[in-house]
């Protein structure tokens, strides 16, 4: 019963329009994107902010139908603050911080996410699919580094050491293409893997889900909900998300015996659905609007950079939605991919840069799918015995408090990229709570000065389109003055100063940290830089730096 226009929303359908090629220009452009889905669009969105034009190629001529990815990370929406339509997707989005689990009918499991009043983000947001698109589209066709084409198609592509040969498939006829890159964002059954004779390998699990959008009126708070053997659907693992416009995604798993084309058929959808409200007190009026079917894979290439070709998403690796890691891991191969395509091509960076994309992004993956086996395992058991267990686990977590960690549904998290070529020795002296080489940045809300003023704002507002060193103001090792003069000599390194009232701060980009406890959490101490890369890593922790060493930090970091 998928509808392609569900009523929440307003689709927009993009005309084919006649490139410069198809009138017989022939330039070699930096990079070509192949696939306008949310990763492909965050591909560049993240290009663009490190200053390279790209153009996107689309099959379609709108954006997906339907839900399908729906929930958005903490990290991923820090990515998306960096690179334009962050903010809107943000106001936009329901947030959530809880979620409850049920046995038949009783909570065995309450999930609280860490948060606060000053977070600027949720630990996660839900918004449909097709919308959050349509955010990442205008924002994209409102970037003069952007050329987003509609209706298509690479019908083939060829690669050569300086660049890569494509011919495009359009309504008006095949055109030839050439660009020194080409991101390959095309989705599961990606034409350009399949063109580069690439293979999916892992595993692909039995368990099969009926997805349905459905419209709801009621006042039941946001969170994720997952009931266990409900009393509704015997044999079965159903789970709702609050997503916007009042619109709920009810997620149902197949039992062996149904057939999945019957299932969608609204005689027998709208019964299943029914009867689960029923059980849980929804007594408001709703309708389906949109539904579609899923089932788990833990698949990836082997490689996700063939020589000028990169893969990411869905084109590069398959996670379960089960700790929503899909769409969460695709945002940040885009802006791993960004700004390391983006150094290369100016210049900065070299081909080891390139390849450190590739052995990130594949210890990521192998990461989420680890995570992600066992939460499918527990969702989906494998087998009867692993039934019994799981059935064991949630009928004990009813009356002992101890077995309830277990049914930690294992939400994604950020990757930290300890083993990363990237990094340089991590010279500081370690404490406990501090971050590794790898680690992401925190994004606490903080004082900060910029431009000669203090506001109220976030950690990662200072972070930007290039390497940040964090140092003590006026550190009497001259690490403070070393990273400022490493600054004019050019090199992509913005000195950041963390002081411990407002008073003391001179010129330039500063953060206040009264009680010093965020230079714990980083290492940042007197004597102590900490280097941080384009997309929010930690890379390098200095003792006492001087220009030599800061140089060579950098050249590591950068390949």
């Amino acid at each position: 019963m998928t509808q392609e226009n569900p009523p929440y929303f307003e689709y927009t359908h993009y005309p084919f329009v006649r490139p410069p090629e198809m009138s017989g220009q022939r330039e070699t452009r930096p990079v070509v994107i192949v696939g306008a889905g949310p990763v492909g669009l965050t591909a560049a969105l993240s290009l663009a902010h490190f200053g390279i034009e790209t153009i996107v190629l689309e099959i379609r001529d709108c954006v997906s139908d339907g839900s399908r990815a729906t929930c958005i990370s903490r990290r991923s929406l820090e990515i998306l603050d960096h690179v334009g339509p962050g903010p809107a997707i943000t106001a936009k989005g329901i947030w959530w911080y809880s979620g409850s689990t049920f046995f038949r009918d009783k909570k065995v499991f309450s999930l609280e996410m860490a948060h606060s009043n000053t977070d600027k983000h949720p630990p996660f947001l839900n918004m449909q699919q097709c919308v959050f698109e349509q955010f990442l589209v205008d924002a994209c066709l409102a970037n003069e580094r952007i050329d987003l084409r509609w209706l298509s198609k690479v019908i083939d592509l060829t690669q050569h050491d300086e660049a890569v040969a494509l011919e495009v498939e359009t309504p008006e006829g095949t055109y030839p293409l050439e660009a020194q890159y080409v991101a390959a964002a095309d989705g599961a059954h990606s034409g350009i893997r399949q063109k580069l004779g690439l293979r999916f390998e892992g595993t692909s699990y039995e368990g099969r889900y009926l997805i349905t959008d459905i419209e709801l009126e009621t006042d039941t708070p946001a969170e994720r909900r997952v009931w266990f053997d409900p009393p509704s659907n015997p044999r079965s693992t159903i789970i709702m998300h609050c997503q916007p416009d009042n619109i709920w995604r009810f997620d149902c798993q197949l039992r062996p015996e149904e057939d999945e084309q019957a299932e969608l058929d609204p005689e027998r959808l709208i019964p299943r659905v029914q009867r689960h409200l029923d059980d849980i007190g929804e007594t408001g009026a709703w309708q389906p609007v949109w539904s579609s079917l899923y089932k788990a894979h833990c698949l990836t290439i082997e490689s996700y950079r063939h020589n000028r070709v990169c893969f990411i998403g869905d084109a590069a690796h398959l996670v379960p939605i089960f700790g929503v890691r899909g769409l969460n891991s695709g945002v940040e191969d885009a802006f791993n991919l960004g700004w390391k395509l983006a150094y290369a091509l100016r210049g900065i960076g070299s081909e080891k840069l390139l390849d450190s994309f590739d052995t990130e992004r594949v210890a990521a993956t192998h990461e989420n799918h680890r995570q992600a086996t066992k939460s499918t395992w527990f969702m989906t058991p494998p087998g009867q015995g692993f039934t019994l267990m799981r059935d064991a686990v949630l009928s004990l977590a009813i009356s002992q408090p101890w077995v309830r960690g277990l049914i930690n549904p294992r939400q994604a998290a950020p990757f930290a990229y300890t083993d990363s070529a990237l990094n340089g020795r991590d010279q500081a002296e370690p404490t406990d709570g501090m971050l590794p080489l790898g680690g992401v940045l925190p994004n606490p809300m903080v004082r900060l000065k910029a431009n000669g003023a203090w506001t109220d704002g976030h950690l990662l507002d200072v972070t930007g389109a290039g390497f940040v060193g964090l140092v003590k103001e006026g550190d009497p090792s001259g690490a403070d003055e070393n990273v400022g003069a490493i600054a004019d000599e050019g090199l992509p390194v913005r000195r950041v100063a963390l002081v411990s009232d407002e008073s003391g701060a001179s010129d330039g980009t500063a953060v206040c940290d009264p009680t010093g406890a965020l230079g714990e959490l980083l290492g940042v101490s007197s004597g102590i830089l900490v280097l941080i890369r384009p997309d929010d890593h930690i890379c390098a922790r200095l003792v006492r730096p001087d220009l030599s060493a800061l140089r060579n930090a950098l050249d590591t970091a950068l390949g």
